[in-house]
């Protein structure tokens, strides 16, 4: 899965979470927390197995009887208050959806995102967050990535010297293909959102097979534009209304 519909899925487990601890029953806790609880419905996360989601409170004599596991060497305690786990639904909440889906934020994050992860990897990883505050950085992350402030620095990395062509209206559909890491198609392709045209160049420029792209009409869930990266333009290109190419001089 791309990283964007990475990052859309993880959103939607954080506004969920913030909902369960605010619901009119009550703070409630997913007992059975894992990927098959859930489905994607049209790339928004649905939980679809409600059986294991309750309100009961996790009773206590003292705090060792409120043991959370983190990961396989760790172990996190809630206070036992009043013979009660308090905020456990909450916790537990937090520390499996870590396991589950944050921890995937980690893997092929753009090259400005890493800062902004790993301090929610940090902090769901032992629960040191709330729901609420989980969320809100979420939200600081998705507007990030949706303005394209990550690509603030990247100013280093070499272009090639040449002025490119720009063809608008044109495509290169099913020719000059190759694969990239994080494509966002299954086939020998290479297709990636971009927050603009500055940042596609930057990503061929960066890259030795690519010669050419093709920038689409086609948004991602943040208003990302869809880009096909090209080895070149080997046959004449098709008429496509508003599509653009580009084409690095050889």
């Amino acid at each position: 899965m791309p990283w964007e519909d990475r990052l859309r899925v993880s959103f939607g487990v954080a506004r969920l979470l913030n909902f369960l601890v605010e619901s009119p029953l009550g703070s409630l806790a997913i007992h059975d927390f894992k990927m098959s609880q859930f489905v994607l419905v049209n790339g928004e996360l649905k939980l679809s197995d409600l059986d294991d989601i309750d309100d009961g409170l996790r009773s206590c004599s003292s705090t060792s009887d409120c043991a959370l596991k983190v990961g396989t060497n760790e172990t996190i305690f809630t206070p036992c208050k009043e013979g009660v786990c308090v905020d456990y639904s909450e916790i537990s909440n937090v520390v499996h959806s870590h396991t589950t889906f944050y921890a995937l934020l980690l893997f092929d994050a753009p090259r400005g995102m890493e800062e902004l992860v790993g301090r929610l990897l940090n902090h769901t990883k032992r629960a040191t967050w709330t729901v609420r505050e989980i969320f809100q950085h979420m939200e600081i992350i998705v507007d990030f990535y949706k303005g394209g402030k990550y690509i603030n620095g990247e100013d280093g990395y070499p272009f090639k010297n040449m002025s490119l062509q720009v063809f608008h209206d044109r495509d290169l559909p099913g020719t000059d293909d190759y694969w990239c890491p994080g494509s966002r198609q299954q086939a020998a392709t290479c297709v990636l959102s971009v927050y603009d045209v500055k940042e596609a160049t930057r990503i061929c420029a960066r890259e030795h097979q690519c010669h050419a792209f093709v920038v689409t009409s086609e948004r991602t869930w943040t208003g990302r534009q869809l880009v096909y990266f090209k080895k070149g333009v080997s046959v004449s290109p098709q008429h496509r209304t508003g599509n653009v190419l580009y084409v690095f001089p050889r």
